[in-house]
């Protein structure tokens, strides 16, 4: 049914029931349990289209109107407390899922409910006892072992954490849901060159960008530069963020490269298109700070003074980007100019006389 199908089929409905609530009609009880057969169903479709508002709405007329049937009672409310949680109102849910669970203990869906609810309230501690008693009732849920194991995780809980996950892995196949969670499993414990197996297929399989940074930390973290430059260069340098950016010319310093370096520097100053240049680097004296540093090591030096310069325009108090400068003036022979550069640097910076 479409959205627009959807709510014309709920308004019809509602303005139905209110007429025959106002005029007062005896209702068989057939009728009656027809009427809320149906608008529970028209709730959960609001539900499973992500329309909160409307299903408030009309999980609250059910409500009015039903919430005294023994059959209906529970289920009712439980439509209502959830629309109001996913309408980002968990105070208002909270009284209505404490019931369920109270009224209905061994109902693993009540108290996994009620867990979310007190996430979304900041009530950690409660919540986990509730997504342990889903587990208990149902050992056999993956889901239930994996949300279980996260919140294990934001305790530092990692042993039981570490197993959750392990019997969740099992339970659903080694599933992909389960790879981001492994990973964030092995940050916790100081292991991140063991995450990168689960996010890479996250990022393969998935191509979710968060997989994708959390990648991309993984291997920075894990000292993975050549995985680093790989993953970087799989995309234009100009769709690139500024951190990845900078994070890219470090990786290629580490390893004692420039080729890339050397390419962005080819479009600085006179001949280059600066217009090729991403956009996010253009102004970032650090990106050109480390771009020089790398050509200057790798003793490509005139286009290492470029770099500098540029990053010396954009961050004139800069003293390591000015003692870099010196160093490749002299090296280019322009000793004139690097002794008055380094007066400079010893305005900047007085500690430095005699080196």
């Amino acid at each position: 049914m479409s959205r627009i199908m959807l709510l014309s089929y709920l308004i019809s409905w509602l303005a139905l029931g209110v007429g025959h609530a106002a005029s007062g009609l005896a209702e068989n009880a057939d009728d009656s349990n027809l009427q809320a057969q149906r608008g529970v169903a028209i709730v959960d479709s609001l539900l499973s289209e992500n329309l909160h508002d409307e299903a408030v709405k009309a999980a609250r007329f059910l409500y009015s109107k039903f919430g005294n049937y023994p059959h209906w009672e529970y289920q009712i409310e439980n439509r209502l407390a959830i629309a109001l949680l996913r309408q980002g109102e968990p105070e208002l849910a909270l009284p209505m899922l404490e019931n369920q669970v109270m009224n209905r203990l061994g109902d693993a869906d009540a108290h996994r409910n009620l867990g979310a609810c007190l996430l979304a309230l900041g009530r950690k501690g409660r919540a986990l006892s509730e997504y342990q008693q889903v587990v208990e009732l149902e050992p056999r849920n993956a889901t239930a072992r994996l949300e279980y194991g996260q919140l294990l995780l934001d305790f530092r809980i990692l042993g039981d954490a570490q197993e959750e996950i392990q019997i969740a892995a099992h339970l659903c196949g080694d599933c992909i849901e389960i790879q981001p969670v492994l990973a964030r499993y092995y940050f916790a414990v100081g292991q991140p060159a063991r995450a990168v197996a689960p996010l890479t297929r996250v990022w393969k399989e998935t191509g979710n960008p968060l997989a994708r940074r959390n990648l991309l930390k993984a291997l920075l973290e894990s000292g993975q530069d050549q995985a680093v430059l790989d993953l970087l260069m799989t995309d234009s340098p100009s769709d690139l963020p500024l951190d990845e950016l900078q994070q890219l010319v470090a990786a290629e310093g580490r390893l004692g490269g420039t080729e890339n370096s050397l390419l962005f520097v080819s479009l600085l100053g006179d001949g280059g298109d600066e217009t090729q240049l991403p956009a996010s680097a253009i102004n970032d004296p650090l990106f050109w700070g480390q771009a020089s540093h790398n050509l200057m090591n790798g003793g490509i030096n005139a286009q290492a003074l470029v770099a500098v310069d540029r990053a010396i325009g954009l961050a004139p108090k800069n003293v390591a980007f000015r003692n870099n400068r010196v160093v490749l003036l002299q090296r280019l022979h322009r000793y004139d100019e690097a002794d008055r550069e380094w007066k400079t640097v010893l305005t900047l910076d007085p500690a430095r006389e005699g080196n």
